[in-house]
Formats: structure tokens, sequence, C-alpha cells
């Protein structure tokens, strides 16, 4: 079943590439700067295809926007160059990929189907591959939170988020908050859509997909560096939130 994708790059030579690429099984919608492929975004996108740099935006801003109106729907940012600071930005928003230019065929084809597979719910466990995070909190999140509690809330995001590669006890998370364990609890999940443990296990799982792309990496070394003391644990957990064990999801062409 084909998909729909947008692609924003204000490189005619790019937008054309991945029409062709793409067009005998997916409708292609191209547009040319940020303004423009905002405006074809909806819910029936399927897969986001966005130029790091725009003549209109900064790409990093095009995403923030992508992942607060839109979370669910996965983007891939195009480059011309590939640095680890790059890669931990770009996932740290929310882009679930990143492709530097020029590119092949048979990887752009390979990440359209995966992606549409898991889009679509045919993924083995049928849960969502990456957690969707946003440096911007959408209104209705914090509808009915307090703005004292909404404040040390994100304090608490913001320490997971820094700190998830250690031993980290739901406790310590309150105590550098600051907050009660009765508030944390109630409001948490409204913020971020996630219990605790989930928010944790889906952060650390995100990272260790953009670790599992160095292939000098073993699998115990990227469950280590992730916060995971025992391999099996690591790769159930893998498995369970994207469907595929490590060792798969590393094979798969890139």
């Amino acid at each position: 079943m084909g998909g729909k994708v947008l692609v924003i790059d204000d490189d005619l030579g790019t937008r054309e590439s991945l029409r062709m690429m793409l067009k005998d099984s997916h409708t292609v919608l191209l547009a040319d700067s940020a303004r423009d492929g905002l405006r074809f975004l909806d819910d029936d996108v399927d897969i986001v295809f966005l130029d790091y740099i725009l003549p209109d935006n900064n790409g990093i801003d095009v995403l923030r926007e992508i992942k607060t109106s839109h979370p669910a729907i996965p983007v891939v940012i195009i480059t011309g160059y590939g640095t680890e600071e790059l890669c931990q930005k770009v996932f740290r928003i929310g882009a679930i990929d990143y492709i530097k230019k020029p590119f092949d065929r048979g990887e752009i084809k390979a990440k359209v189907e995966l992606l549409l597979k898991i889009r679509q719910g045919r993924t083995e466990q049928r849960q969502p591959v990456f957690l969707e995070f946003q440096n911007t909190i959408p209104e209705d999140a914090i509808k009915g939170i307090p703005s004292h509690i909404l404040n040390v809330l994100v304090m608490a995001r913001n320490y997971i988020d820094e700190n998830y590669m250690a031993r980290m006890h739901i406790s310590t998370v309150i105590k550098e908050a600051g907050i009660s364990r009765a508030y944390f609890f109630r409001y948490f999940k409204r913020l971020t859509g996630y219990s605790y443990n989930c928010y944790l296990s889906n952060l650390r799982i995100q990272r260790a997909i953009a670790l599992l792309r160095n292939k000098n990496l073993l699998i115990s070394d990227v469950a280590f560096a992730v916060g995971y003391d025992n391999l099996s644990h690591f790769i159930r957990k893998f498995k369970q939130i994207t469907g595929l064990s490590p060792m798969t999801f590393r094979n798969l062409p890139s």
C-alpha cells in the first residue's frame, strides 16, 4: 500500500530525485520552502523529508513546528553533511532519521517502506518506534496543570533527558525537580503522554537506534551506553518498542 510523502527542500535536483524514486508506489508532494511545505502538512501525510537548511526558515525550527502540530508523522532530515552534534539535535527534537546527500535509491526506498509499515501499524508489536520529543509543549498538554507544577515537571523531564544513561530511580528525578511523588505521577503523563517508565524506556531506545548505526559498536556497548546493565533486558525492551531485535534493525538497508 502506497503512502503520501512530503518533500520539503529548496534544491530542485533533490526534490526531483526523490520524486522519481518514489512516484511509482507513493504520492509525492513537493515544496521548495518551509512555508509551502507546512501548507501541505496534514494528518494524511505519512512521511516528511525535510531539508536541514531552507531559504525562509531553519530546518530545526520547521521540525519543531511539525512535531508540535503533527507529532505522529515521522520526519527524515536531509543534509549535505552529518555530524554527531547534528544527529543528537534532530533526534532530540523528534526526527526519526537523517540522510546525507547524495543518497542511494535503494536506501530511500527501503527507509520509506519501513517507515510506512511502522506508520500503518504493521510492525510485530504495533507500537511506536520513537517517542516524539518536543522542546515546545502542546497547549492541550498543559491545560489543568498549575503553572508552578508545570515548571518543575519540565525540570524533571529535562533531567531525565540529560541523565537517561545513568541508573535512574524515580525518587531521584522527583528529588531533583523538587516535586511531590503524588503531583509527579498525577501530571507527568499529562505533560508527556507517557508514564515515567515508558518515557525513560522510549528515550533510551531512541538513543540506541542512533548508536546502532555505528557498526563498530557491539550491541552490548550500545545497551550499556543508553543505561542498560543487562543485555537481555535491553534486547527485550528494544523489540517490544520497535518490533525488531537490535541486530535485525542494524542489518536493515541503510
